[in-house]
């Protein structure tokens, strides 16, 4: 069942970085610096932790004295909720020093804080960039800017235009597509600037939380094979 959990854990990650293949594909690199990035980190830091966790318990010898093996999702709690301080102190530590939980604390804790520092990324990042795009569309931008990806347009459609010696229309084509794409996320026509941030700032909060949620239910699925197995023994 253990297995089971790995396997799990791979697959979602799988999911986020197939999200990664997307964003580049489609030029969208707000997303995938400041979303796609973020998210593996933030995975990788918490649940791939968690499955190397299994891998160097479950390659190490504790016939001599079960008791010290430590219980991983009780690690896993402790270092999101208690600073990474053992439970159990008799338990013998996966990580760093075997006679003191030093190493392994913190370890743990530069991991938490680099989920930390992932959040507000995710959050402000992708928000802040659409509304400063919001407003340049409304006083024009210089080319450099309209070739920034799905939020403005495709260099492809610069060469095409330039060819046909059309570059003026090419750039009128390439503010269009920059104000779909803004406006898909806010309605330029409704309310102030700062109610439309507002939209803006909650659709990504929206987001976010369901990207955590959704992989804590996920990773919960898995556990629950670990627990019936468990459970049977």
């Amino acid at each position: 069942m253990k297995v089971a959990l790995i396997l799990g854990v791979l697959q979602m990650s799988l999911g986020i970085v197939l999200k990664g293949f997307n964003d580049a594909y489609h030029h969208r690199w707000v997303d995938f610096i400041f979303e796609f990035i973020p998210q593996l980190v933030m995975f990788l830091c918490l649940f791939g932790f968690m499955d190397l966790m299994v891998i160097v318990k479950w390659t190490t010898d504790y016939s001599d004295d079960t008791s010290k093996a430590p219980a991983i999702i009780n690690a896993m709690l402790n270092m999101a909720m208690n600073g990474g301080q053992p439970s159990a102190p008799h338990e013998t530590p996966l990580f760093g020093d075997k006679s003191s939980y030093d190493g392994q604390i913190a370890l743990m804790n530069a991991l938490m804080l680099i989920v930390v520092i992932c959040i507000p990324l995710m959050l402000c990042v992708k928000p802040c960039y659409i509304q400063f795009c919001k407003k340049k569309s409304h006083v024009g931008v210089d080319d450099e800017f309209v070739a920034g990806g799905d939020y403005a347009t495709h260099e492809d459609n610069f060469v095409e235009a330039n060819k046909a010696g059309s570059l003026l229309k090419a750039k009128d084509d390439a503010f269009n597509v920059h104000d779909n794409i803004v406006h898909s996320y806010v309605d330029a026509n409704k309310g102030h600037e700062e109610d439309s941030f507002l939209e803006i700032m909650i659709h990504q909060i929206i987001e976010v939380i369901e990207f955590v949620l959704g992989t804590i239910s996920n990773t919960a699925s898995y556990l629950r094979l670990w627990a019936l197995s468990l459970a049977h023994s």
